[in-house]
């Protein structure tokens, strides 16, 4: 596999990427040291605005993890999105601006 935990070992630090390869998240360049992630509790809120977009979407069977995304970025003003389920993402109207901005 591309990326695999490093046995006994957890969280983000533990990925490689091949055999004793850097992983291309937290290696050289570009990836989870030098990026802005956040970690995020869900709250009561989100949880509220996760259902009413699920309600919102009922009838394009827009799964929670699409929803919850959409509620976080709506949450944290996020506008740019990289995602292979695009399909989803330009379908939806997020309250916050006219549409999400799409990186495949």
């Amino acid at each position: 596999p591309a990326l695999s935990p490093t046995r006994g070992e957890r969280g983000p630090e533990s990925l490689r990427g091949g055999s004793d390869s850097p992983s291309p998240l937290v290696g050289e360049g570009p990836g989870v040291r030098g990026s802005e992630f956040a970690n995020s509790i869900v709250d009561k809120e989100d949880l509220l605005r996760i259902h009413q977009i699920l309600e919102q979407y009922a009838g394009a069977n827009l799964d929670f993890a699409d929803a919850s995304i959409m509620a976080l970025a709506e949450k944290f003003d996020v506008r740019l999105l990289l995602t292979l389920d695009q399909r989803d993402f330009r379908m939806v109207r997020p309250a916050h601006c006219d549409h999400f901005d799409i990186l495949p």
